[in-house]
């Protein structure tokens, strides 16, 4: 029997009313991606807000109904009817007396294909990226470094740290390690390892440079007073500063911050070059020209690209480069670098250290760039990542890339079926328009989980080409395995890392999409419905909420910055804003940097931002949510839950009249032996009012019972007289089972008439 919500004292909506708030467009196809449109008639819909459309189609709308039964639902207080008042008996037939109206009756079988579907999706999605990702070896493998390497970069402050840091942990990577030294790798091998994993390729140094520039008007002034001052200055690092970019390419060559002249214009004696003899140990004098480090290399060269770092700077791929191999030449070439050779001076403005290492139990390439930056400053500031990559990710040989691969495959075809079902949509709406293109899109776009499909499958396809772009250089790489070194795989450690990113998007968006199914209950449908109504009101709250947190950030710049790293820049100034509202603040140190302002700062923050502007968000929430509630209150809602329960309880009570019509047949029969096949009246009255089988008859009395069917008139039932009663309970009976197989159809085959 239907179930229904009880209705309130306010007047029911007209058919209007409720025609307009009803759904107008089913996803078809079952298409979980598919949004809800206009009705079959394709006419476009009326303006307004896209999202409180979207939310609204899948809401449905009012519906007036007329009975209730036991089975109605208290809400908000109010007791449950218990098949009284307005309500009647339930039938023998387990269904309504009168025929009662669906609302949801078109919404059924897309909601719950579609639904299905989703769920389909969402679980291989999901499982890809989760269960068939080996995330806890991919953690370790980086750990491992990090521990390794990472940990001492974080020491380097000042220029000296960094040379203490290259001939220390850098060398280290290309030195003998304790399986090594107890000869505990497999004889014959002469490859490099650390810790059981093998090195690719060499250990490359690179330094970025800038060119002299003019120096502030100060620094102008004490050149004219001492002419031995340098004439030039070296600014922060950009693209245009960089001095390997000149027109020259090919002759673009060192030059030192103590001289305007490039290496290439001096003599060999006077650049400034020794070397230490690899045989004899012994410093020679050599041409800085004549080695590699002091010769500007280009990206392409290196097979590098620009990398971006830090704030906003970006340095270029190309620059001088020194490639360490075994622990004794390392040692002796960074030592000829700082001592005998001036490598890094006032121009450096970044170092990099690039290595990469391959582990055989995992099947994992470890990529990793260190970064040192000296800033104008003098300061050094520092930045490591650490990239795992895996070539062959879809390898049959083994039973993950196989599974993989099928679920991949699963992934596409479904990709490919939403991205029909969408375009179908859109060719429907375009049609509906009169094929005018753009007012076509327009309208489809104007719902809200239209766009957020559209939004969806452009995640995907961004991420299947950035996929596929790194398979193909995977799958250079691995025909030709000895061009696999650090160079070789930073570029698709970088794209991998993209694809990581834009996978963790897609899952966010991908996961939020499951809210439009599970709105299957009305106070799922209140809390959505006043989430959409509240929007408006909530970006102009968050616009006025974002210029006071600015405010407030320029103020605490121009008061901390120079104290604070909290405060360095408009960035970190509102991260940290954004921190102190969840209660995450160093009072010790806005005292420190400012011991009248700082308190000020903070508590002005605080009370305003936190105690006021939030309290604020909460009311808009709570005014909109007890709109909804009141409107909700005035009206019967009927949400796809209650339309699921009333289908399942009205076959349920189809099946047990129908067992209790057949245990009444075989009673009939037994009473009828008993009596010796004829039955009295008063017999027939206690047989009827004992199983309650008067409905069966269409009467509540015995008499009615006896004038239908005693032809005789003598007040007892003949043979003849009870098979005519048998034949009205087969009758019965049969249209019982007719019914529970016109139920079971519509369940297996879903509601007909919706729309397409």
């Amino acid at each position: 029997m239907p179930l229904t919500r009880k209705k309130g004292a306010g007047t029911p909506r007209s058919n209007k009313d409720s025609a307009n708030n009803s759904p107008t467009r089913s996803p078809t196809g079952g298409s979980p991606m598919s949004s809800p449109g206009r009705g079959s008639d394709a006419s476009p819909r009326k303006k307004g807000n896209g999202l409180m459309r979207g939310i609204k189609s899948q809401l449905g709308g009012p519906v007036d109904r007329k009975r209730r039964t036991a089975f109605s639902v208290a809400r908000d207080g109010e007791e449950e009817v218990e098949g009284e008042g307005e309500g009647e008996v339930d039938s023998w037939d387990g269904s309504d007396s009168d025929e009662s109206v669906d609302p949801n009756q078109h919404r059924l079988k897309p909601w719950f294909l579609g639904t299905c579907k989703y769920i389909v999706f969402i679980v291989t999605f999901t499982f890809i990226q989760i269960g068939l990702r080996p995330t806890a070896d991919m953690r370790q493998f980086t750990s491992l470094w990090d521990l390794a390497i990472g940990e001492s970069l974080s020491q380097v402050v000042f220029i000296d740290n960094l040379w203490t840091f290259l001939n220390g942990p850098v060398v280290s990577l290309v030195s003998s390690d304790y399986f090594q030294d107890i000869e505990a790798y497999w004889p014959g091998d002469e490859n490099a390892y650390i810790y059981g994993n093998r090195r690719m390729g060499q250990i490359r140094i690179r330094q970025v440079r800038v060119k002299g520039a003019s120096c502030q008007p100060t620094q102008t002034r004490f050149i004219q007073q001492d002419s031995s001052l340098p004439p030039v200055c070296y600014p922060q690092y950009s693209l245009d500063s960089d001095e390997g970019l000149s027109l020259v390419w090919k002759n673009t060559t060192y030059t030192r911050s103590q001289t305007a002249t490039a290496l290439r214009d001096l003599p060999c004696d006077e650049q400034g070059c020794l070397q230490t003899d690899p045989v004899t140990g012994n410093l020679t004098k050599v041409c800085c020209t004549d080695l590699r480090h002091f010769n500007y290399i280009r990206d392409k060269d290196l097979n590098e690209s620009t990398v971006p770092f830090l704030a906003s700077r970006y340095y270029w791929g190309g620059g001088y480069v020194v490639d360490l191999v075994n622990e004794t030449q390392a040692r002796r070439d960074l030592h000829d670098l700082r001592y005998h050779q001036d490598w890094i001076d006032l121009k450096t403005r970044a170092v990099f250290v690039d290595f990469s290492f391959y582990n055989a139990n995992l099947d994992l390439f470890v990529v990793a760039r260190l970064v040192v930056e000296l800033l104008p400053s003098g300061k050094c500031l520092i930045n490591k990542t650490f990239r795992v990559i895996q070539l062959n990710r879809y390898s049959l040989d083994t039973n993950a890339g196989t599974v993989l691969l099928a679920c991949q495959l699963i992934m596409s075809v479904m990709l490919m079926w939403y991205t029909v079902d969408l375009l179908m949509l859109m060719y429907a709406d375009i049609k509906a328009c009169r094929w005018r293109i753009f007012k076509g899109l327009k309208l489809h776009f104007s719902t809200f989980w239209n766009a957020f499909d559209f939004i969806i499958l452009l995640l995907f396809y961004v991420v299947c080409g950035i996929t596929g772009l790194n398979e193909l250089e995977a799958g250079s790489l691995l025909e030709n395995l000895d061009s696999i070194d650090s160079s070789s795989l930073q570029t698709l450690g970088f794209w991998a890392t993209q694809e990581r990113n834009m996978l963790g998007v897609l899952a966010l968006v991908v996961w939020l999409k499951i809210f439009r199914y599970v709105t299957i209950t009305v106070r799922l449908e209140r809390l959505f419905m006043s989430l959409a109504r509240a929007t408006p009101d909530l970006i102009t709250y968050l616009f006025l909420f974002a210029l006071w947190m600015y405010a407030f950030s320029v103020a605490g710049i121009l008061m901390f910055g120079n104290e604070l790293d909290e405060f360095a820049d408009a960035g970190m100034a509102i991260l940290t804003c954004n921190r102190v509202m969840f209660g995450e603040f160093d009072f010790d140190g806005l005292y420190r940097a400012n011991r009248v302002l700082g308190w000020m700062w903070l508590f002005g923050f605080s009370w305003t931002a936190i105690i006021i502007l939030l309290n604020f968000f909460v009311a808009i929430l709570c005014e909109v949510y007890a709109q909804v509630m009141e409107e909700y209150e005035g009206e019967d809602h009927v949400s796809i839950m209650d339309s699921i329960l009333n289908k399942a309880v009205k076959l349920l009570g189809l099946r047990n009249s129908a067992k209790q019509v057949a245990a009444l047949e075989e009673k009939f029969t037994a009473l009828e032996q008993d009596e010796g096949g004829v039955v009295s009246k008063v017999m027939l009255q206690e047989f009827l009012a004992k199983e309650g089988a008067f409905e069966i008859f269409d009467t509540t009395e015995v008499t009615e019972v006896m004038a239908r069917f005693d032809k005789s008139g003598d007040g007892r039932l003949q043979p003849e007289e009870m098979k005519e009663i048998r034949e009205v309970i087969k009758l019965k009976k049969k249209e019982l089972e007719d019914k529970i197989t016109a139920a079971e159809q519509e369940q297996e085959e879903g509601p007909r008439g919706g729309s397409r």
